[in-house]
């Protein structure tokens, strides 16, 4: 069963087929990263990047 649903999801064009558990670790990897704190919050980007501006 699972070989065949792997041929019919190659199959697929334009079209991206995604299971329930690979929803749930994509889902848990995003919440993971918005939840993260980050480091520094009093850096500031912009002198990082003031030669882009």
């Amino acid at each position: 069963m699972k070989r065949s649903f792997e041929i019919y999801r190659g199959s697929q064009r334009d079209v991206l087929i995604v299971t329930f558990d690979e929803l749930l670790a994509k889902l848990i990897v995003l919440h993971e990263f918005l939840s993260a704190k980050p480091d520094d919050p009093e850096e500031d980007l912009s002198d990082q990047f003031a030669d882009l501006l």
